[in-house]
């Protein structure tokens, strides 16, 4: 009776976690739209799956699997921040509701340790902020942690032929979800290596991988293209490979520090590291008793788990350069449950502090990102609302890319934008001679700064505005887009 009344509460708790995370994911989703999402949203309504897998896929540097489901989501949900999003939301909460799953595993009968696990993801600042981002991070973080669940759970269950059929599920998800995830694979060979599994589970695990691989090698040849693809664009600008995430100290130190306080940042740089000093110790030291005592074999999972992507990633992206920390959300989740098995090591009373300490953070991290505007994705839809109040007939409004940016493409509706440059990486004669054009018989010209440093370095657009005897004044700054300018002709 009492196993049975403890169960059912543990359910309660559960459930009330589980709505938890779907109302945090659901706080500030109204946010403007930002480049990449907009370039999803208007792939997926303006193009079919067909179409998607043959002519985007081949200038995306991602799999497909997100923007077939973010097509048919928003034929459900429709095309609002809200719809658009929605499908990462239910992706992000589905994943907290698996992050018990292998607590469940990991920590056996210990209820509060299971609990703990899912209430920390759930409230997690970093993992919250991409549950309401459209874009494919949350879903291969959902795909990672059920092939690792069904993966655990293979070795207490190694002929259960569903389980592995789940498995084999959850591995194609992942493959057609986000390239950086592949650096998990590495850690289902691993660790069945590490504990000396049978050579039954040895036979049934290469069964299981028999769909992941025929999945691969079909899509192999678009992975290619795509490849090739990337290395023409890092040479055509150069400076992509520090956006893109190069192997560097700054982007390994990011991985942690947005672990541990999610995507904030301030422009007073002595208040921000002094945040990330503070609340970096409850996480610290719950890692160094971790590496202290001695590991189960299911605490050695969830290391690998931790560790190798990292490792692998770091040393590829020497290469080709992908070492953001956005793109490991996948792993997150072991990093939260390395955390509380950590705790499960220590004195109960200093567990429950360093525990609360860690959610403290995560309430820190998620308050600052909820309230603070200067936090929120690139507000587009603002500045596009703005600009549009005040151009006029004679206006013309120009952006620093061969075409007006895609947020601008979504939320615009007037048809005054224009791109400036020739290419993405602005020759000056051609772009010049494009901007003369564009600008010929205009009044007004507004210009917005955004990438010109990424793709107009030189600012031949602005040079060629000035040339044209324009005289510019600052109009505004928008959250993530930098300044406005308007350029009124003075002389003609």
């Amino acid at each position: 009776m009492d196993k049975i009344i403890r169960n059912i509460q543990v359910k309660y708790y559960l459930a009330a976690i589980i709505l938890l995370s779907l109302l945090l994911r659901l706080v500030t989703i109204n946010q403007s739209l930002w480049l990449d999402e907009a370039i999803g949203a208007l792939v997926a309504k303006n193009m079919s799956a067909v179409e998607i897998l043959t002519n985007f896929m081949r200038v995306d540097n991602h799999p497909p699997l997100y923007y077939i489901l973010l097509k048919y989501s928003m034929n459900m949900f429709g095309s609002s921040e809200f719809g658009i999003r929605l499908l990462s939301v239910i992706a992000g909460v589905v994943n907290v509701y698996f992050v018990y799953k292998i607590a469940k595993v990991v920590f056996n009968k210990s209820t509060n340790f299971m609990l703990a696990s899912t209430l920390l993801i759930a409230t997690a600042p970093l993992h919250v902020y991409y549950s309401q981002e459209a874009r494919m991070y949350v879903m291969a973080s959902l795909f990672a942690t059920t092939s690792f669940y069904y993966f655990l759970v293979s070795f207490e269950k190694s002929g259960d032929r569903t389980n592995w059929f789940y498995f084999s599920l959850s591995v194609v998800g992942l493959l057609l979800s986000d390239y950086v995830a592949y650096f998990l694979l590495p850690v289902f060979v691993l660790y069945p290596l590490w504990i000396g599994s049978e050579k039954q589970w040895w036979r049934n695990f290469l069964s299981s991988l028999v769909l992941p691989v025929v999945v691969f090698l079909i899509w192999l040849p678009k992975l290619i293209v795509q490849l090739e693809n990337a290395r023409r664009f890092v040479e055509i600008l150069p400076q992509w490979q520090e956006v893109a995430g190069g192997a560097n100290l700054k982007q390994a130190a990011l991985v942690w520090v947005k672990f541990v306080l999610g995507r904030i940042s301030f422009y007073d740089k002595l208040l921000y590291y002094s945040l990330v000093i503070v609340a970096s110790a409850p996480f610290a030291v719950a890692m160094a008793q971790f590496v202290k005592r001695k590991i189960s074999l299911k605490h050695k999972a969830i290391l690998l788990w931790l560790t190798i992507p990292f490792v692998t990633g770091f040393l590829v992206s020497f290469v080709i350069p992908a070492f953001n920390y956005f793109r490991f959300l996948f792993v997150l989740p072991a990093f939260y449950l390395l955390i509380v098995c950590a705790l499960e090591m220590m004195d109960k009373k200093i567990a429950l502090k360093i525990f609360i300490s860690i959610l403290f953070v995560n309430l820190v991290g998620m308050g600052v990102y909820f309230f603070d505007q200067n936090q929120h994705r690139e507000d587009w839809k603002g500045a596009v609302t703005y600009l549009e109040s005040r151009v006029d007939e004679g206006d013309v409004v120009l952006f620093t890319n061969p075409e007006p940016f895609a947020p601008v493409q979504w939320y615009g509706k007037g048809n005054y934008y224009f791109g400036a440059t020739d290419s993405i990486s602005a020759n000056e004669d051609q772009t010049k001679a494009k901007v003369a054009s564009l600008i010929q018989g205009k009044g007004g010209v507004y210009y917005f700064e955004y990438l010109s440093s990424l793709h107009d370095p030189n600012l031949y657009v602005w040079e060629e505005l000035l040339e044209h005897s324009y005289e510019v004044e600052h109009v505004g700054n928008f959250n993530g887009i930098g300044g406005l300018y308007y350029f009124i002709l003075i002389n003609e």
